[in-house]
């Protein structure tokens, strides 16, 4: 009974993160300053610009994420939404890989209560919703740290 109760709250755990993340994304006004500044180096400059030339306005990012973010622009448009499909992507995606981690090194309650600071936690939340590359940088980090623990064992 006890693996049902912790494998049930960890999906409403799972299910509480991705609805927080899903009205972040959805409901944001429209791109603020840093934001606006990402969103014109990806709009306006040809794919290889983006990739081979330093970006303006003060802008830095993995050419990974400004490729992705290239592709899903040109692809679905250049709305707010568009421009935070990735790192809202990606923030749905950490809270599956960030599971997988907590289980591998904590206790079952130990592991919910990190799941649960993890899927409620202010920040994670806020930049699963900011057209920035944190929310791709922190799942990737959190994926070779998986993959990390799979080449251990």
């Amino acid at each position: 009974m006890y693996f049902r109760d912790v494998k049930a709250a960890a999906w409403l755990i799972l299910g509480a993160g991705i609805a927080l993340r899903l009205v972040a994304w959805t409901q944001r006004s429209s791109l603020w300053l840093d934001e606006v500044a990402m969103a014109l180096n990806v709009s306006t400059r040809s794919v290889w610009d983006l990739l081979a030339l330093p970006l303006d306005y003060g802008q830095a990012a993995p050419k990974g994420f400004l490729l992705l973010q290239w592709i899903i622009t040109h692809l679905i448009g250049s709305s707010a939404l568009a421009y935070r499909l990735l790192p809202f992507l990606a923030g749905v995606a950490a809270l599956f890989v960030f599971r997988n981690v907590s289980r591998r090194v904590l206790a079952d309650t130990g592991a919910l209560v990190a799941q649960l600071f993890f899927a409620l936690g202010f920040w994670f939340v806020f930049y699963s919703a900011e057209a920035k590359p944190y929310m791709l940088d922190l799942t990737l980090s959190l994926l070779m740290l998986s993959l990390a623990f799979d080449f251990r064992d």
